[in-house]
């Protein structure tokens, strides 16, 4: 309540006798657990539908609250908590991968072909997640078509906005991003074989094309 300030804490709507700092809690496990809504529905002695709107109201909530907070670190920042396996890539500004959600099939045969993906073989939204080299999370894009490419949603994202010309990219092996501007940074492949992660360096300049 004191870290809210004034704000209006959530209250689902339906019959529920669970207080709002409760219903963070279960909105809390649900994220961090996993836990299906039936199960949490049996642990706090609720109907499944007053989950499932908790859920969606503390989700809401939460991203209006927080959806605008900056949490993009400065170079200086990166640097003044590198670990020491960075050391010889000190100028690591930030680790990129994409992650994929599934979600339902669309009726739709349009729809279904750009929410498809094929590295997923299912339908999925994509979305790019950024984390500096000491593990925490500085940027989160908006979430995309399943079947977008690499290339497109770096491109889309808004981050090369933030990058400076002294920032280098790390990705995995896999991240498909093709060479652009050799001013913009440089991207070092995370692994490069099973056996030796961080191993030697391969430059290659970037970003984005066109």
């Amino acid at each position: 309540r004191t870290a809210l300030g004034k704000l209006d804490v959530p209250h689902s709507t339906g019959l529920t006798a669970l207080k709002p700092i409760d219903e963070m809690f279960l909105f809390l496990t649900y994220l961090s657990l996993g836990l299906l809504q039936k199960d949490l529905a049996h642990r706090f002695k609720i109907h499944h539908s007053t989950v499932s709107r908790i859920i969606n109201t503390w989700a809401n909530f939460l991203y209006t609250v927080l959806g605008d907070v900056g949490i993009w670190m400065s170079e200086d920042e990166v640097k003044a908590h590198l670990p020491d396996v960075f050391k010889n890539y000190s100028n690591t500004q930030v680790v990129l991968d994409c992650t994929e959600l599934r979600c339902q099939t669309p009726n739709s045969l349009l729809l279904q072909s750009e929410v498809f993906s094929a590295y997923k073989s299912h339908c999925t939204f994509k979305g790019l997640i950024g984390m500096a080299p000491h593990g925490a999370i500085t940027f989160v894009s908006s979430l995309h078509e399943g079947s977008i490419s690499d290339k497109e949603i770096l491109k889309q994202s808004g981050i090369v906005s933030l990058l400076k010309p002294t920032a280098a990219i790390m990705v995995d092996k896999g991240f498909l991003v093709e060479i652009v501007s050799p001013a913009r940074s440089t991207f070092l492949p995370f692994c490069q074989s099973e056996n030796n992660c961080l191993g030697q360096r391969s430059d290659r300049h970037s970003l984005l094309q066109g």
